[in-house]
């Protein structure tokens, strides 16, 4: 995956051990598939998750699915790694990371597995998921990391947890944005929410929250829930009426361009590089 993939726009989280979601994921409408083996698989099933996650990453690369592995941290980096360093796996998400120097030793733990399993070197990125307040203040180190870092992920529900709080948009506005702009100033993916994607049935409230995020300059989520792939899809793709605006901006500014101009008005509105560079972005998220 290079810097210049698509961003993606919803993320379905799936048990490395679930067989029937695993299954079923690549129908799922997601823009990229999270075979997990963190929070979502008991302590005592990690081993066999790890084991089985070759197979399951085998399964989904067939289908042509955008495909990350959510590995552990600590001890269990190391063995993670070498388990999902496959082929047709394009990043790994590594939780809880508090500093730039921790992506560092991953980097080299995965170099070690793509040796070890056959494949390219630097073949697989990186997503760094940021979920407590020290790392919310550590982001921009974190994001200017470079070599295979291609994203930052916000913990909205282990933030919440860290600093003794509900997952509200209240308290997670500030943080979110804190690591939504470090991300997009390195310009890095951004995937979270600033407030909690633990429910499940109420999908206008996810909508608006999807929205909020994209204006606070997330660029995607994380889903848990079949459901919630077309709601995230919309949230973080521009209306007709947005790119309509920024073709006519498009249009408009070069025009102006090829004629020694530097501004131009377009509907009523002066448009210059910044304005134009902001229709561009627009324009290149994925419908």
């Amino acid at each position: 995956m290079s810097a210049a993939s698509p961003f993606w726009r919803s993320l379905l989280f799936v048990p490395a051990t679930a067989d029937r979601f695993v299954a079923a994921a690549a129908k799922r409408g997601a823009d990229a598939v999270i075979l997990d083996l963190e929070d979502s698989i008991p302590p005592d099933d990690k081993t066999r998750a790890r084991a089985i996650l070759p197979s399951q990453i085998g399964r989904l690369a067939a289908d042509g699915v955008d495909l990350v592995v959510r590995i552990n941290g600590g001890a269990a980096l190391a063995d993670d790694l070498a388990a999902a360093a496959q082929a047709g796996v394009r990043a790994i998400m590594v939780p809880k990371v508090a500093a730039a120097a921790e992506l560092t030793q991953v980097a080299q733990a995965l170099d070690a597995a793509e040796a070890a399993n056959g494949l390219a070197p630097q073949s697989i990125a990186i997503f760094a998921l940021l979920e407590d307040p020290f790392a919310a203040f550590a982001a921009a180190d974190i994001a200017r990391a470079g070599g295979r870092l291609r994203g930052l992920g916000f913990g909205a529900e282990d933030f919440a947890a860290s600093m003794g709080v509900r997952a509200t948009p209240e308290a997670l506005t500030v943080p979110g944005q804190m690591v939504a702009m470090a991300a997009r100033g390195a310009k890095l993916q951004c995937i979270g929410l600033p407030g909690s994607i633990a429910s499940i049935g109420d999908l206008a409230e996810l909508a608006a929250l999807g929205a909020k995020a994209r204006a606070l300059g997330f660029t995607g989520s994380v889903c848990i829930h079949p459901a919630q792939v077309p709601v995230l899809n919309a949230a973080f793709s521009p209306s007709e009426a947005e790119r309509a605006w920024a073709q006519a901006v498009v249009a408009g500014f070069e025009a102006a361009m090829a004629e020694g101009r530097g501004a131009v008005a377009v509907a009523g509105r002066m448009v210059d590089k910044p304005v134009y560079e902001q229709a561009l972005a627009l324009l290149a998220v994925r419908r």
